[in-house]
């Protein structure tokens, strides 16, 4: 993922997670759990730490916006000398001449996640009308 937008690493974090998400929806999946080596990103979903301000106060409600309609959402910090998957993931991504990886999906966010725009999530809990569409 690359950004056409100043971010801290928190950010980032924050960014990583929300597409991880959407990622969770488009396959179907409604239980999700996430691992970060952001300790305050991590303390902040579990409700340990408080957020400073309004960006990562916005950041923590669409994450908890997204998660509101998984049957289960967990999160746990990692150390970043613990995640060996991730390590190799930005090696590989790293590793390219042309500085775009091979064979993995790169997308490119022109701006934040959070900026005010309307977000809609897919719900596929049942309704009164399974039923009758059966």
């Amino acid at each position: 993922m690359t950004f056409k937008f100043k971010a801290s690493n928190n950010e980032v974090e924050y960014e990583a997670l929300i597409a991880g998400i959407e990622l969770c929806y488009t396959a179907a999946t409604d239980l999700v759990w996430a691992f970060l080596d952001s300790q305050l990103v991590v303390s902040q979903l579990n409700g340990e730490y408080e957020t400073k301000n309004d960006i990562m106060a916005a950041y923590l409600w669409c994450v908890r916006e997204a998660t509101r309609l998984l049957k289960h959402f967990a999160i746990t910090h990692i150390p970043q000398s613990e995640n060996r998957q991730a390590d190799a993931l930005s090696k590989l991504a790293s590793s390219s001449e042309d500085g775009k990886p091979k064979n993995i999906k790169w997308e490119i966010l022109m701006e934040r996640s959070i900026d005010p725009h309307e977000i809609l999530w897919l719900d596929r809990s049942s309704t009164w009308m399974d039923p009758i569409c059966a």
